[in-house]
Protein backbone atom coordinates (compact mmCIF):
# COMPACT_ATOMS: atom_id res chain seq x y z
CA UNK A 1 0.00 0.00 0.00
CA UNK A 2 0.99 3.57 -0.97
CA UNK A 3 -0.28 6.48 0.08
CA UNK A 4 0.10 9.64 -2.07
CA UNK A 5 2.32 12.63 -0.57
CA UNK A 6 -1.33 14.98 -0.21
CA UNK A 7 -2.55 12.07 1.37
CA UNK A 8 -5.96 12.26 -0.66
CA UNK A 9 -5.35 8.85 -2.36
CA UNK A 10 -4.48 5.26 -1.31
CA UNK A 11 -3.01 2.97 -3.74
CA UNK A 12 -3.19 -1.16 -3.21
CA UNK A 13 -2.48 -4.23 -4.64
CA UNK A 14 -3.18 -7.97 -3.91
CA UNK A 15 -3.92 -11.57 -5.00
CA UNK A 16 -6.81 -10.73 -6.63
CA UNK A 17 -4.55 -9.46 -9.47
CA UNK A 18 -5.41 -5.59 -9.27
CA UNK A 19 -4.20 -2.16 -8.71
CA UNK A 20 -7.04 -0.25 -7.03
CA UNK A 21 -7.18 3.62 -5.95
CA UNK A 22 -8.68 4.67 -3.30
CA UNK A 23 -10.35 7.91 -2.11
CA UNK A 24 -8.97 8.11 1.41
CA UNK A 25 -11.14 10.93 2.66
CA UNK A 26 -13.95 8.67 2.07
CA UNK A 27 -12.22 5.11 2.14
CA UNK A 28 -14.24 4.20 -1.20
CA UNK A 29 -12.44 3.10 -4.22
CA UNK A 30 -11.95 4.86 -6.88
CA UNK A 31 -10.02 3.20 -9.45
CA UNK A 32 -9.62 -0.74 -9.87
CA UNK A 33 -7.35 -1.32 -13.13
CA UNK A 34 -7.18 -5.44 -13.52
CA UNK A 35 -3.22 -5.68 -13.88
CA UNK A 36 -1.98 -9.01 -13.93
CA UNK A 37 -3.04 -12.76 -14.57
CA UNK A 38 -1.86 -13.77 -11.28
CA UNK A 39 -1.37 -12.11 -7.79
CA UNK A 40 0.28 -8.47 -8.09
CA UNK A 41 3.25 -9.20 -6.17
CA UNK A 42 4.56 -5.36 -6.25
CA UNK A 43 4.07 -2.20 -7.38
CA UNK A 44 5.86 1.50 -7.47
CA UNK A 45 4.51 5.04 -8.24
CA UNK A 46 6.29 7.56 -10.51
CA UNK A 47 7.22 10.95 -8.32
CA UNK A 48 4.45 12.85 -10.50
CA UNK A 49 2.00 9.90 -9.60
CA UNK A 50 1.09 9.52 -13.23
CA UNK A 51 2.51 6.35 -13.98
CA UNK A 52 2.59 3.33 -12.15
CA UNK A 53 4.57 -0.04 -12.57
CA UNK A 54 3.24 -3.36 -11.14
CA UNK A 55 4.51 -6.45 -10.77
CA UNK A 56 3.18 -10.21 -10.75
CA UNK A 57 3.41 -13.80 -10.69
CA UNK A 58 2.60 -14.07 -14.14
CA UNK A 59 6.21 -12.68 -14.84
CA UNK A 60 5.75 -9.69 -16.08
CA UNK A 61 5.64 -5.98 -15.11
CA UNK A 62 3.38 -3.29 -16.30
CA UNK A 63 3.48 0.29 -16.61
CA UNK A 64 0.07 2.33 -16.49
CA UNK A 65 -1.43 5.46 -16.98
CA UNK A 66 -3.07 6.65 -14.06
CA UNK A 67 -5.13 9.14 -15.07
CA UNK A 68 -6.79 7.25 -17.70
CA UNK A 69 -5.92 3.47 -16.22
CA UNK A 70 -4.19 2.08 -19.93
CA UNK A 71 -1.52 0.44 -20.19
CA UNK A 72 1.23 1.80 -21.50
CA UNK A 73 3.86 -1.34 -21.42
CA UNK A 74 4.26 -4.89 -20.66
CA UNK A 75 8.18 -6.15 -19.88
CA UNK A 76 8.42 -9.63 -20.12
CA UNK A 77 10.73 -10.72 -17.16
CA UNK A 78 13.10 -13.58 -16.87
CA UNK A 79 11.95 -14.76 -13.14
CA UNK A 80 9.63 -14.00 -10.29
CA UNK A 81 9.66 -10.47 -9.42
CA UNK A 82 9.31 -9.77 -5.86
CA UNK A 83 10.14 -5.96 -5.50
CA UNK A 84 10.07 -2.96 -7.84
CA UNK A 85 11.15 0.46 -7.96
CA UNK A 86 11.19 3.97 -10.20
CA UNK A 87 13.95 6.18 -10.15
CA UNK A 88 13.04 10.14 -9.25
CA UNK A 89 12.53 10.82 -13.19
CA UNK A 90 11.09 8.01 -14.05
CA UNK A 91 12.97 6.93 -16.71
CA UNK A 92 13.95 3.59 -15.21
CA UNK A 93 12.63 1.09 -12.92
CA UNK A 94 14.87 -1.20 -10.95
CA UNK A 95 13.09 -4.73 -10.23
CA UNK A 96 14.58 -7.53 -7.64
CA UNK A 97 14.03 -11.17 -8.46
CA UNK A 98 13.40 -14.20 -6.39
CA UNK A 99 16.47 -15.94 -5.08
CA UNK A 100 16.35 -19.17 -7.76
CA UNK A 101 14.98 -17.32 -10.84
CA UNK A 102 17.45 -14.77 -10.96
CA UNK A 103 20.58 -15.62 -8.80
CA UNK A 104 19.76 -12.64 -6.41
CA UNK A 105 20.03 -10.07 -9.56
CA UNK A 106 18.39 -7.06 -9.83
CA UNK A 107 17.79 -5.83 -13.23
CA UNK A 108 16.81 -2.30 -14.31
CA UNK A 109 14.72 -1.09 -17.45
CA UNK A 110 13.99 1.48 -19.50
CA UNK A 111 10.42 3.28 -19.05
CA UNK A 112 10.10 4.10 -22.35
CA UNK A 113 11.58 1.37 -24.31
CA UNK A 114 11.22 -1.32 -21.62
CA UNK A 115 15.18 -1.99 -22.67
CA UNK A 116 16.87 -4.60 -19.90
CA UNK A 117 19.86 -3.16 -18.99
CA UNK A 118 23.06 -4.85 -17.83
CA UNK A 119 22.11 -6.34 -14.71
CA UNK A 120 23.53 -5.45 -11.44
CA UNK A 121 26.18 -8.03 -9.97
CA UNK A 122 24.45 -10.83 -7.56
CA UNK A 123 24.48 -10.15 -4.21
CA UNK A 124 24.36 -12.89 -1.66
CA UNK A 125 20.83 -12.28 0.24
CA UNK A 126 17.62 -12.21 -1.95
CA UNK A 127 16.88 -8.60 -2.34
CA UNK A 128 13.37 -7.55 -1.03
CA UNK A 129 13.38 -3.83 -1.13
CA UNK A 130 14.72 -1.59 -3.28
CA UNK A 131 14.67 2.76 -3.41
CA UNK A 132 16.46 4.78 -6.14
CA UNK A 133 18.04 8.11 -4.59
CA UNK A 134 17.28 11.49 -5.63
CA UNK A 135 20.58 11.36 -8.50
CA UNK A 136 18.47 8.64 -10.28
CA UNK A 137 21.98 6.19 -10.39
CA UNK A 138 22.31 5.76 -6.89
CA UNK A 139 19.82 2.18 -6.14
CA UNK A 140 20.13 0.88 -2.30
CA UNK A 141 18.32 -2.72 -1.38
CA UNK A 142 17.96 -4.51 1.56
CA UNK A 143 18.41 -8.32 1.42
CA UNK A 144 17.12 -11.31 3.55
CA UNK A 145 20.29 -11.21 5.38
CA UNK A 146 19.19 -7.59 6.64
CA UNK A 147 21.98 -6.18 4.88
CA UNK A 148 21.46 -3.08 3.23
CA UNK A 149 23.50 -2.78 -0.61
CA UNK A 150 24.23 -0.05 -2.08
CA UNK A 151 24.33 -0.16 -6.09
CA UNK A 152 25.16 2.55 -9.08
CA UNK A 153 22.59 1.22 -11.68
CA UNK A 154 23.98 3.11 -14.23
CA UNK A 155 27.57 1.11 -13.66
CA UNK A 156 25.78 -1.42 -13.19
CA UNK A 157 27.95 -2.39 -9.98
CA UNK A 158 28.00 -2.65 -6.56
CA UNK A 159 29.42 0.62 -4.52
CA UNK A 160 29.23 -0.91 -0.81
CA UNK A 161 27.73 -3.89 1.02
CA UNK A 162 27.22 -1.89 4.30
CA UNK A 163 27.07 -4.31 7.77
CA UNK A 164 23.26 -2.70 9.00
CA UNK A 165 20.96 -5.06 9.13
CA UNK A 166 17.86 -4.33 8.28
CA UNK A 167 14.36 -5.65 6.06
CA UNK A 168 12.91 -1.97 5.08
CA UNK A 169 13.91 1.32 4.43
CA UNK A 170 12.53 4.14 3.31
CA UNK A 171 14.27 7.76 2.73
CA UNK A 172 13.58 11.57 3.04
CA UNK A 173 12.99 13.27 -0.33
CA UNK A 174 16.64 14.95 0.19
CA UNK A 175 18.49 12.02 0.19
CA UNK A 176 20.42 12.59 2.96
CA UNK A 177 18.64 10.65 5.47
CA UNK A 178 16.59 7.17 5.74
CA UNK A 179 14.97 5.43 8.71
CA UNK A 180 15.61 1.08 8.51
CA UNK A 181 13.01 -1.08 10.49
CA UNK A 182 14.29 -4.71 11.14
CA UNK A 183 12.67 -7.44 13.41
CA UNK A 184 14.53 -6.54 16.34
CA UNK A 185 11.66 -4.29 16.35
CA UNK A 186 13.87 -1.07 16.04
CA UNK A 187 14.02 1.87 13.72
CA UNK A 188 16.84 3.74 13.30
CA UNK A 189 17.87 6.72 11.48
CA UNK A 190 20.62 6.53 9.03
CA UNK A 191 22.84 9.62 8.05
CA UNK A 192 23.21 7.89 4.03
CA UNK A 193 26.69 10.25 3.50
CA UNK A 194 28.39 8.89 7.04
CA UNK A 195 26.44 5.67 7.29
CA UNK A 196 25.99 6.41 11.04
CA UNK A 197 22.74 5.95 12.97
Amino acid sequence: MIVSPQGDRIFSVSDDKQLRIWDAKTCKETKAIPAHDGAVVGFSLSSDLAKAVTIGADKTAKLWNLTDGKLIATIALAGSPQSVTFSPNGLRIAIAFAHADRGNRICTYDTVSGKNYKPLPKGRPSFRSLYFLSDNRTLVATGDDKSLNVHDAAAAKRDASPSRRCDGIIYHSNGTQAFTAGKDKLVRYLDVATEKT
